[in-house]
């Protein structure tokens, strides 16, 4: 999945975390937006070892044994942790249980969304295993060195051609829809 649907999917989950625990009653439109930005970002900080994998090997490009999926950003453990210092770092409040919650959550979207073609190591660091409903063959990926922008264009030609394709516009459109209301 691409940037804008971990980024929907991060506030779709945001938004129904908050309605469920009916946090617009315990905090002011602020406070609600700032959760609600937060666990927008929190869907696509996984991908933020992207950076990493750039600066590593000089490219975007596949490497062989080499993913940015196996870096420490993308564990579920090391957001589970993450999670747990900023509750415990904004000292117990119930403003630090909703943001670890929306941290946890944003960050846990985007693995579930990962896990049907690209698979995402669930069990790191005890197992480099990665789990996947399908497998994607990530040497369809594989392409020349380009620029970066002429990059994520040719990776886009693969891409709208995977099983997620549609499965990412339907949360792009559905955050969006929700957005609106």
């Amino acid at each position: 999945m691409l940037t804008p649907g971990h980024i929907a999917l991060g506030y779709l989950v945001s938004v129904s975390f908050l309605k469920i625990t009916h946090a617009d009653g315990m905090f002011d439109a602020d406070t609600l937006n700032v959760l609600l930005l937060t666990g927008s970002l929190m869907g696509t900080a996984p991908d933020l070892d992207f950076l990493p994998f750039f600066i590593k090997h000089r490219s975007l490009k596949l490497v062989q044994n080499d993913s940015h999926r196996s870096y420490a950003t993308h564990a579920p453990l090391f957001w589970l942790i993450i999670s747990l210092l900023a509750y415990f770092s904004f000292g117990r409040t119930l403003f630090a249980a909703y943001l670890g919650g929306i941290i946890l959550l944003g960050t846990w979207s985007h693995f579930l969304a990962d896990s049907f073609e690209y698979g995402i190591g669930w069990l790191r660091p005890f197992s480099q295993k990665r789990y996947a409903v399908w497998n994607y063959p990530e040497e369809r990926t594989t392409m020349r060195q380009h620029i970066l922008l002429r990059h994520y264009f040719e990776f886009l030609k693969i891409y709208v051609k995977s099983r997620t394709f549609p499965f990412e516009i339907v949360a792009v459109l559905a955050a969006a829809a929700v957005l609106a209301t």
